[in-house]
């Protein structure tokens, strides 16, 4: 009360150091970084991680940007030319490690002088007749090595691969790839696939997503607040206070230097959706209380708005602990930061603004707070609310009997993490990858990585026949390495087309190989290290599993003592982080339940009751989940995130049902004890509508049972925060519904699970708890008369003789000072 008291008297003071440090903190904004690239936030410590890392280093294979060109024919001059130029360029760009194409790819030729190395194109081929186009063409078309790898079988495609270098901006690479591009018109179509150009449309995505959705949200926002409070002042007060939260939290994001990722690319979304709650619970509460109580109401209602953002807080920090990429533990803190910030400002901002705009003139001790009236969707609310109170075992039934069929589709709920899902079917990144895997077999690179003498004739062997096996798998394509080059070389000197035989011809054509481009892509310098590269199209996670179990038993079979073989790529990765999906789902859910019980308990001070607050987000959980399963909607890096973040947000609803009512249940148990100690009330008083008790505790009278103020304090609870809680959960749910506007499909997906999460807590808290505490007949609240009159501490732990003191020093001054004290109280 004192903290509110001081916010009061210093509201210039806080709303212009609120001012202040927004303008300190948005300032930074315009330097936040974006950062698509997922494969970034894996662990290092994980060994498929350390492999793939190993790999990108020594041999530059695993960011690999395909430029498909589809013509009429591939090989007609102007299109050669055109190709030759497009190489050309690209090799310029500063963070691009090496480009391969028709006009540069390293061949193998048998002549009269003997063997020629050298490119498949020379510059001075250049230009290009049809004469000679044509010979290239029925050339290229008979070699196994380009036919099918490098051009289409049918000679209208081929492709242009460009490998990004390890530690490049490869969002800054791919913007001058796709700027050389548009630069001029291009015989044919392109085609852009790859990791590379896919992680670089998210960026765009998550830029699109920051300028619409974030707006849209902010003006759901200020609909639903309008529609609630009918009152614009209200309205951009609360506006204010989670856009400058939003602000203040962005704005450290970019003092540390983290950046916005596919994940945590929700955080301004959430943080406006989220953060109104407070808001409308500290404007509501100001709103119903007398003008000499506004201290002491805010005072009462920051408990449970402290307490909600607390579990708020412990659903998205259980994300910190056991999850797989560090970008959804940086998510779950600084959606947590965003939180605190949000509840700060409604505790100081918010007050401090409604002080200095509303200007209330000061009351006669007999007057009341002036009355709303009440919207006919909220009256109806009421009415259906009451409905089921009045029937808990009805309640209790459609309850269970929806859990019920919700449990029936939690086996039914699936993992992925397969991003090419992440796009629309329409969008251009998915139909080039179509494209790429019905023409080339796919864009994704794997390795088999073979440590060993790689001169040994018998290590070449294993690798042929290692790649033999690959190409026999229809999940692979184009498996290479350089017992391949070795072995057409061997094949031209009419030794036939396998590895050569003895160490010295191995030797003799590896020297040959020397210095020529792209042979590092296959070859460590001292011929210890090599790889057999291939590329796979993109699978669902059932399906890499099986290729990884194949491929890995394939390699066991191998038994060339001192040689090492590793199978490595994204594939094993994902296995991993679908591995840990599941892992850290039941992890952070256990946590944030945990966390959030321990909150509840602090606000009722009973087990029993922390548990029955509990109910409405554990039915929640059952219905999202069971719903994903119904709805065929994935597991994946986004929906993981639900469940925390439905516990953490959806738990407000009970704490402040169970707040209110633990006031109203108090305040009735003691005008009741009132009556038993002989204290009269006048009937010229009247009934006070949040006291019904009060004109009905008279001496004398019997006193009503336990259950009399149990249900008037549950029907009163449901006509006051019941109103703040609709409203919350109208306006959060609503918010989150934009996110199905947003461009990637995994957040959409975030947005609706999150929304219904809303509806389900909030409908929960104001239809199943009351019921459920009706029905066990709040035997948690220890009502005993004897325990009060003894002095003890009342309901929830509320202390009973502080109202009791009050009422009884307002019956000394008569009954006008006991109605005036009752609607203070209230």
């Amino acid at each position: 009360m004192k903290f509110f008291r001081l916010v009061f008297r210093w509201r210039w003071l806080v709303v212009v150091v609120c001012l202040v440090l927004t303008f300190l903190l948005g300032w930074p904004i315009q330097r936040l970084s974006i950062n698509a690239d997922l494969t970034s936030y894996l662990p290092r410590t994980d060994p498929a991680v350390e492999t793939l890392e190993h790999v990108a280093d020594t041999y530059g294979a695993n960011f690999l940007a395909v430029i498909a060109l589809e013509a009429e024919d591939i090989f007609s001059p102007p299109t050669l030319e055109s190709i030759h130029d497009l190489t050309v360029k690209l090799q310029m760009i500063d963070g691009v490690n090496y480009v391969t194409s028709l006009t540069n790819i390293l061949d193998l030729k048998k002549t009269e002088e003997g063997l020629e190395i050298g490119k498949l194109i020379n510059e001075e081929d250049f230009p290009f007749d049809g004469v000679r186009a044509k010979v290239l063409r029925d050339y290229v078309l008979t070699k196994k090595r380009f036919r099918g790898r490098l051009v289409s079988a049918d000679g209208r495609s081929t492709l242009i691969i460009v490998a990004l270098r390890k530690g490049a901006d490869k969002t800054k690479v791919i913007g001058q790839i796709e700027g050389i591009i548009h630069e001029r018109p291009w015989p044919g179509r392109l085609h852009l696939a790859g990791l590379p150009f896919q992680l670089h449309e998210i960026s765009q995505y998550i830029i699109k997503d920051l300028k619409v959705l974030s707006p849209v949200v902010a003006v759901v926002v200020l609909l639903c607040l309008y529609l609630s409070f009918r009152c614009w002042r209200r309205v951009l007060i609360s506006l204010a206070a989670v856009g400058l939260s939003t602000i203040w939290t962005l704005g450290i994001m970019s003092l540390v230097r983290v950046p916005l990722t596919i994940i945590s690319d929700a955080i301004p979304v959430l943080l406006l959706a989220i953060g109104s709650a407070y808001s409308i619970h500290v404007i509501s509460r100001f709103d119903e209380a007398p003008a000499g109580q506004k201290e002491r109401a805010l005072a009462h209602v920051s408990t449970s708005v402290l307490l909600a953002a607390l579990t708020t807080m412990a659903g998205f920090l259980s994300f910190v602990f056991g999850s797989y990429l560090s970008a959804i533990r940086e998510f779950g803190v600084f959606a947590a930061v965003g939180i605190i910030l949000a509840l700060v400002l409604s505790l100081t901002f918010v007050p401090a603004a409604l002080s200095l705009t509303n200007s209330w003139k000061p009351k006669r001790p007999g007057d009341s707070a002036p009355k709303k009236e009440i919207s006919p969707l909220l009256r109806r609310l009421e009415k259906w609310s009451l409905a089921f109170l009045r029937r808990p075992k009805l309640t209790l039934a459609v309850f269970s009997l929806v859990i019920v069929v919700a449990l029936l589709g939690l086996p039914q709920v699936k993992r992925h993490s397969k991003m090419l899902d992440y796009f629309e079917a329409s969008t251009t990144v998915r139909q080039s990858e179509d494209f790429l895997e019905k023409r080339f077999g796919g864009s994704i690179p794997v390795h088999i990585l073979i440590k060993g003498d790689i001169q040994n004739p018998a290590v070449l062997s294993e690798m042929k026949e290692l790649e033999a096996f690959l190409e026999k798998d229809p999940a692979v394509h184009n498996p290479m390495s350089i017992a391949d080059y070795l072995a057409e070389m061997n094949d031209l000197m009419g030794e036939g087309e396998r590895a050569p035989e003895t160490r010295e011809k191995v030797s003799n054509l590896l020297f040959l190989l020397e210095g020529q481009e792209g042979l590092d892509q296959l070859l460590v310098a001292d011929k210890t290290e090599a790889v057999i590269q291939a590329t796979i199209p993109s699978l669902d996670v059932g399906a890499m599993k099986e290729l990884v179990k194949r491929i890995e038993g394939r390699i066991k079979k191998s038994q060339l003592p001192g040689v090492k073989m590793t199978f490595s790529g994204s594939p094993l990765v994902y296995i991993h982080l679908d591995r840990n999906l599941i892992q850290s789902q039941f992890f952070s859910l256990a946590l944030a339940l945990g966390l959030i019980y321990i909150c509840v308990f602090f606000l009722v001070r009973s087990p029993t009751a922390a548990l029955l607050g509990m109910l409405p987000i554990s039915f929640t959980l059952i219905l999202v989940f069971g719903l994903m399963g119904y709805a065929a909607i994935p597991l994946d890096i986004a929906t993981v995130l639900v469940g925390s973040v439905s516990i953490g947000i959806g738990i407000d609803y009970a704490l402040h049902w169970l707040n209110r009512f633990r006031w109203e249940i108090a305040l009735l148990s003691s005008l009741e004890h009132l009556a038993d100690k002989g204290m009269e009330f006048s009937a010229a008083s009247g009934p006070s509508p949040s006291l019904p008790l009060a004109s009905a505790a008279k001496k004398g009278s019997p006193s009503p049972s336990a259950s009399s103020p149990l249900i008037a304090a549950v029907e009163k609870t449901l006509r006051s925060a019941g109103k703040a809680i609709f409203i919350n959960m109208v306006t959060v749910a609503l918010g989150f519904l934009v996110l199905l506007l947003g461009n990637l499909i995994p957040l959409r997906r975030f947005g609706l699970l999150v929304a219904v999460t809303m509806l389900s807590s909030g409908l929960g808290a104001l239809t199943l708890l009351p019921a459920v505490v009706v029905g066990t007949k709040a035997r948690w609240l220890n009502l005993n008369r004897e325990k009060r009159k003894q002095g003890g501490d009342g309901p929830g732990g509320i202390k009973d003789k502080n109202i009791l003191k009050a009422l009884e020093g307002a019956k000394a001054a008569g009954n006008r000072q006991v109605r005036r004290k009752e609607k203070e109280i209230f």
